[in-house]
């Protein structure tokens, strides 16, 4: 223990007589940490993934998946050209979900396909799947959350009190507008093989109630109400204005 001779000095640092400067400097480097930290994510999220081509993606990182081959031809006699260049996969999952990974995969459910009527719905979500996969969303969401984790981390934060945190609905807010944006391009693709949108609503139709618009707050997914217009909105434009012809699902998954 360190002998403190007495008159205290007072540029000796002790409980009663702190140092500010040092303080404010500690301080100092953990904000300009922090900041450094956030631009780097940032530059790999928008800059760097934005400049790397799928091909080479493609060849960068090796497939995790070991689902088997989900045989889409099987299900739909829509040909999109655009389904061929991404890997989809059948997760034995009873879930009912659809989810994009990075490098070109993307799984379906199992338990997609039993809520799934119409072949113009799988269209949709397979379409909507591919938007995050070509805009790198999923890396972008990994990029852009770890550092929000890790700063609550750095405060002595628990880890799971920040996803109920403030951030955490604000994390939502980011994630519903790139769900819209995937949606809009997936309209895209119906618009361009002159498949019904109302057909392909009848997924988000089938699971609107009350309770879905009052969680929206707490949602990472744009209601299903808003989906809805989204898609009635493409009809019209289309001059669609029933589902008499929507199409069934070629088989029906047990």
């Amino acid at each position: 223990m360190k002998k403190i001779d007495l008159p205290i000095e007072k540029d000796e640092a002790t409980p009663t007589n702190p140092d500010f400067d040092w303080g404010l400097k500690m301080l100092g480097i953990f904000v300009w940490f922090l900041a450094f930290s956030y631009l780097m994510f940032f530059i790999f999220s928008n800059i760097v993934l934005q400049n790397i081509s799928l091909e080479t993606e493609k060849k960068w990182f090796w497939n995790m998946v070991n689902w088997k081959k989900f045989n889409y031809e099987n299900f739909i006699d829509y040909k999109i050209p655009e389904f061929k260049n991404y890997n989809f996969y059948l997760n034995p999952s009873e879930e009912i979900n659809a989810y994009a990974l990075p490098w070109w995969n993307i799984n379906i459910n199992k338990g997609l396909l039993k809520n799934i009527e119409n072949q113009e719905e799988l269209v949709f979500i397979m379409a909507h799947e591919m938007t995050h996969v070509k805009n790198r969303d999923v890396l972008k969401a990994l990029s852009t959350k770890i550092p929000m984790k890790l700063t609550f981390a750095l405060l002595g934060f628990d880890i799971d009190l920040a996803n109920t945190s403030v951030l955490d609905i604000w994390w939502n807010y980011l994630s519903k507008d790139t769900e819209l944006k995937a949606d809009k391009w997936a309209i895209q693709i119906l618009e361009k093989y002159k498949i019904n949108p109302l057909c392909a609503k009848k997924f988000f139709t089938r699971d609107h109630n009350f309770w879905d618009s009052v969680m929206e707050m707490m949602s990472d997914h744009p209601l299903n109400l808003t989906r809805i217009k989204l898609l009635e909105k493409s009809a019209k434009k289309m001059w669609f204005s029933d589902e008499k012809n929507c199409k069934k699902l070629k088989n029906i998954i047990n």
